[in-house]
This record gives structure tokens, sequence and C-alpha cells, in this order.
């Protein structure tokens, strides 16, 4: 899985989203579009951390669903345990 940040300027308005992208299937798998920056894949690669300016988000991959949010963090770290 690679995570590529990508930045838009449309109709006047500036947008941020990560695209998830399936190396082994060669394609677009999902796109997070929480205004989020700095992925960060845990280490069973089953969920990621984006952190954005309005806080940080724990995605679960496989679902795209925002499993917790936190408000005004901005430093982010697996622990080797988190599996």
């Amino acid at each position: 899985m690679l995570a590529i940040l990508c930045e838009e300027f449309r109709n006047f308005q500036y947008s941020r989203y990560l695209l998830l992208w399936d190396l082994k299937l060669g394609r677009e798998t999902q796109r997070l579009t929480s205004g989020a920056y700095r992925p960060i894949f845990s280490p069973d690669s089953r969920h990621l951390v984006s952190v954005s300016d309005g806080g940080t988000q724990l995605v679960e991959l496989a679902t795209g669903r925002e499993v917790r949010s936190l408000k005004d963090s901005g430093r982010v770290a697996f622990h080797p345990m988190d599996g």
C-alpha cells in the first residue's frame, strides 16, 4: 500500500487529500479527504494515521472507516506491540 499526498486548487478552493494506492492491484483503493498530511501506516498495515490542521485521524484501511479522531495532536507514533 502506498499513500500519496495530493493537493489541488479548483474553483478558487484549495483541497488536500490522501490517495491510497494498492501496489499489488495497481490501482487506487481509497481517497481520504480529511485534509490530511503526514500519513503513517501501522506496523501491520491495517491502519493509517493522518495528521491535519483539525487534528489526527486513525483510519481502518480495509473499510476506510475512521476509528478514532483526536483534536490538536500533532505527533503520532505506533508502538511495535500495536500490531
